[in-house]
């Protein structure tokens, strides 16, 4: 199978990275829904630092950006929560519980005036995610 090449923007790569700390707070995963379709939901993320180019695969896609466009990670806030399925459904990226029950399903997103609620349909995963911080 030929696998679609991806260019990864600055933009794209600074929400993947701040979502990286929530993904690693809470324990939800980033997937290829197509893959996942499929089966198959790892993603090949394996990089080190020095690297030239950083990648992130899967079965379908081979997503790329140079080491030297990797730009400061935004805030893993309630507003990256609800900006981030826009911004990663071009990479074909999409923020999920891991639970068996739900990771074909989006996260539930509401919006309060005080806080960001992401939500699964397992109900394991219920976070209350402060808005950006305005200076």
């Amino acid at each position: 199978m030929i696998r679609q090449r991806l260019t990864i923007t600055g933009p794209q790569i600074s929400a993947i990275l701040g979502l990286e700390r929530l993904i690693q707070a809470t324990g939800l995963i980033l997937v290829c829904p197509r893959c996942l379709e499929d089966g198959d939901a790892s993603l090949d993320t394996d990089n080190t630092p020095g690297q030239a180019e950083f990648k992130i695969d899967c079965g379908c896609r081979e997503r790329r950006i140079a080491a030297r466009d990797l730009v400061v990670a935004m805030d893993a806030d309630g507003d990256l929560a609800v900006q981030a399925e826009a911004m990663l459904a071009p990479l074909s990226l999409s923020l999920r519980c891991p639970d068996r029950r739900c990771i074909r399903h989006p996260l539930e997103i509401e919006q309060t005036p005080d806080h960001t609620i992401l939500r699964c349909r397992c109900a394991k995963t219920t976070l209350r995610l402060l808005p950006s911080l305005v200076h």
